[in-house]
């Protein structure tokens, strides 16, 4: 509780939590750790997310509930060993008991938008902003889980944000104007170079009366992928694809996550099933020596194709397939910053970027 302290903590106004005997309420203090952007913090955001829905990056959901911290909520630590941390009160009321990840985030230009619509392209953390959690400390890897009861009033969960995001979303174009695979094509170990199918993406820079992002090449905010090895057992080492037989073709467990979506058949007739294939960063295409755990940024980001997907059905099971079973048609690309920024061009914004394939076929 350092941090609540040296940040002149001011416990927030609850409403009365027996007022809605079957509802919980939850509030506690967001803290930027650092570095508080010129000019102050702008608005913030406190998100709720059901467990079993999760945000980016793992997952896809949207907020159950979310709060917001207006500009002048924000307080300044005046000690000389933490100058410039800033800090700001914030509560929810009327919560639904059950298990949720509580996430934040300081919109710094003021184009936040939590819900789905406009935020499929326009919302989401922006360079500039500043994301965080309610996590066990400082250097955790990931939000913690919060349990409320019913009528249950939790205080005094500091959300934790990181310095504000230096380059913008991961927009991108392909390489091949209608780039497809074949699921029957299995990587041979022994001859990667003729087996394995493969396909790189290019950011770009987006100029639109609906949107503009800044090429790569921008000095400031530029439209980059970040690539980061992961390191989670701490040996050093970057951490090999959990599945041994992609592993043993050289795939890494990295970021940033790239995902296909079944979206219609080959005659393009759209479909109900619930299949994903995730495509994996390609290592050999990428400079030797990135270090662990490190953001790299890249105008590019080669990727290997692996002909296995994954249907998940009404019940929550899970169905592999591959080979014949896999489905074929249209699959949607998303590509997923190790910071929880999602991009989906072009596959959602060909009005934008008309010159470019909408998706990835599988033959």
């Amino acid at each position: 509780m350092l941090l609540l302290s040296l940040a002149c903590y001011t416990a927030p106004l609850i409403e009365d939590s027996a007022s809605y005997p079957s509802q919980a309420a939850v509030s506690g203090e967001l803290v930027l750790i650092q570095g508080t952007p010129t000019g102050g913090p702008g608005v913030g955001h406190v998100l709720l997310y059901d467990l079993n829905d999760p945000p980016p990056p793992a997952g896809f959901g949207s907020p159950a509930t979310f709060s917001t911290v207006s500009r002048d909520a924000w307080s300044y630590a005046t000690y000389a060993d933490v100058d410039g941390v800033a800090s700001a009160a914030w509560s929810m009321t009327n919560v639904p008991p059950g298990d949720y990840l509580i996430t934040a985030l300081v919109d710094n230009d003021g184009d936040f938008n939590p819900f789905p619509g406009i935020s499929d392209y326009a919302g989401g953390a922006t360079c500039g902003d500043q994301t965080g959690a309610y996590v066990a400390s400082a250097t955790a890897s990931g939000p913690l889980p919060v349990r409320l009861g019913t009528a249950q009033n939790i205080e005094e969960l500091s959300l934790l944000l990181g310095s504000p995001l230096t380059t913008e979303r991961p927009a991108y174009v392909m390489d091949t104007e209608n780039p497809s695979f074949d699921p029957l094509i299995v990587p041979d170990p022994a001859d990667l170079a003729g087996t394995l199918q493969t396909l790189t993406l290019r950011s770009t820079g987006i100029e639109s009366p609906l949107l503009r992002l800044n090429p790569p090449t921008a000095k400031d905010c530029p439209t980059l992928f970040t690539v980061m090895k992961k390191d989670l057992d701490g040996d050093g080492v970057a951490d090999p694809f959990s599945d041994p037989q992609v592993a043993a073709l050289g795939g890494l467990d990295m970021w940033p996550l790239v995902v296909l979506s079944y979206l219609r058949d080959l005659d393009g007739n759209p479909v109900e099933d619930q299949v994903t294939t995730q495509v994996l960063v390609s290592p050999s295409g990428l400079p030797d020596g990135l270090a662990v755990n490190t953001p790299y940024a890249t105008d590019t980001l080669p990727l290997m194709f692996l002909p296995v997907a994954q249907r998940t059905n009404a019940d929550g099971s899970v169905d592999l397939l591959s080979g014949d079973a896999f489905p074929r048609g249209e699959y949607a690309m998303v590509v997923i910053n190790h910071t929880g920024q999602v991009w989906t061009t072009p596959n959602n914004l060909t009005e934008l970027l008309p010159e470019q394939g909408a998706t990835v076929v599988i033959r």
